[in-house]
């Protein structure tokens, strides 16, 4: 069974600063500095929580709100020499290459360079 991965803390402020707004299972909650995960629901929203989507939910709003479409070849079979493509329908935006230790941080990676270079 393939579990789902979760954006990274820093990742989902991102999101927040990019006014990603989809309804999420779980949320952040910044308490002075501690970083807490707990399940959504309407009492600890009063404690101002940041969403925590999956990266795939979080790929698939970049796709359908922003029109970005994230490409990730692999060069071997240890993650390590990664080529990140980034475009708009056919177009590309953005290509960069990259060192990742798995599958899911090169997928951070990629959501993160979405929303610091093009949104």
């Amino acid at each position: 069974m393939i579990q789902e991965q979760y954006v990274t803390f820093e990742t989902a402020k991102l999101l927040q600063e990019k006014d990603f707004n989809e309804p999420t299972l779980f949320s952040y909650y910044d308490n002075n500095g501690i970083v807490h995960m707990h399940k959504t629901n309407k009492i600890l929203q009063i404690i101002a929580p940041i969403k925590r989507p999956t990266q795939q939910k979080t790929v698939e709003w970049l796709r359908i709100k922003h029109k970005l479409f994230i490409s990730i070849t692999y060069h071997n079979k240890q993650y390590k020499a990664i080529i990140i493509d980034i475009h708009d329908a056919n177009n590309p935006i953005i290509r960069e290459t990259i060192t990742c230790d798995n599958p899911y941080e090169t997928t951070e990676n990629a959501i993160q360079l979405c929303l610091k270079k093009l949104i």
